[in-house]
């Protein structure tokens, strides 16, 4: 990516962040939008901005999902190609359903489409074919997807055969290859927001058109004190009050006031629950004993690494 590629990538997600997805309008068609979006991707020079995850699943409900090239988008749906082989074909023709998600992190973007799936008339297929590099279309004959390959080499002997079959002449579309589609019913567009309170707009189809809503935000953090809660790092790693630390025996052989460890167990001090847990990414804070020694504790060397955890460095989109 190039400098002026990264500014203008960067001026994008600063303007969908700030600005935001603007109120939805019934009526209001998303396929106008989706195609806003993808020219901004491709004018901020993102590699492959047309690739999306597809998600498929078998009648029986066991869902798979890999990343396929968006080849074409129209009022009838968003359109890929595949081996018809494949897993992901054959998943479609017994289950014909789908959800197709393009994600551009640096723009802060994602669209999700939902909606059932057919297959693309062969005449569409064909055409689309003829546009694809020799190469790419001799690769299409050798590579029988999903199936096992006996070797790399065995592949590539394939393709100088098929290189040999098809030399002087034209590379016709093979028969178990071909093209879906996938017409959308639900369109969802998401827009990073500061403070994970991000952006996000459903249109649905109904029979007189499009229907829109917006929805809040899937990262929102219940309230305090509703159900449970993930203790956050300050409680996790505070030391418990010095009143409450254990009353030290009258005698021990590791020092004055420090506790006798139990038979096969490592010496402690009241905090050393919290001090091991918080070795690893901070510095310990000041045994509540006031022990002078710390070798009860880790290595000095060990606390001597300190990540300060803080508001302040944590990615305020994701979180």
């Amino acid at each position: 990516m190039t400098l002026l590629r990264t500014v203008r990538s960067l001026l994008f997600a600063a303007r969908g962040v700030t600005r935001g997805l603007p109120p939805p309008e019934p009526g209001s068609d998303p396929l106008v939008l989706f195609r806003a979006w993808f020219r901004e991707a491709e004018r901020a020079g993102l590699y492959l901005p047309e690739a999306m995850t597809l998600a498929t699943a078998t009648p029986e409900g066991r869902p798979s999902a890999r990343m396929v090239l968006l080849k074409d988008v129209s009022e009838r749906g968003f359109s890929f190609y595949t081996n018809l082989g494949s897993r992901k074909a054959r998943e479609l023709t017994e289950n014909p359903w789908a959800t197709l998600v393009l994600h551009w992190a640096v723009l802060q973007r994602q669209v999700r489409i939902e909606g059932p799936v057919e297959r693309l008339p062969i005449e569409e297929a064909e055409a689309y074919f003829r546009t694809r590099p020799r190469g790419s279309r001799i690769g299409a004959w050798a590579s029988r997807q999903s199936e096992p390959l006996d070797s790399r080499e065995a592949l590539e002997a394939r393709v100088e055969e098929l290189r040999r079959e098809f030399e002087g002449g034209e590379v016709p579309l093979p028969s178990f290859w071909g093209g879906f589609r996938v017409v959308p019913e639900r369109i969802e567009f998401w827009q990073g927001r500061l403070d994970r309170l991000h952006d996000r707009v459903l249109h649905t189809r109904t029979a007189q058109g499009w229907a829109a809503v917006r929805l809040p935000p899937r990262a929102t953090q219940p309230p305090r004190g509703a159900g449970l809660r993930r203790p956050d790092a300050a409680s996790r790693f505070a030391h418990p009050p010095a009143d409450s630390a254990p009353t030290p025996p009258a005698r021990s052989s590791l020092g004055p006031g420090t506790p006798a460890p139990a038979r096969g167990s490592r010496p402690q001090c009241g905090c050393g629950s919290a001090a091991r847990r918080a070795r690893a990414i901070r510095e310990p804070p000041p045994c509540p004993r006031g022990d002078a020694e710390e070798q009860h504790h880790f290595p000095r060397a060990v606390a001597s690494v300190r990540v300060d955890i803080t508001a302040s460095n944590v990615p305020r989109f994701f979180g």
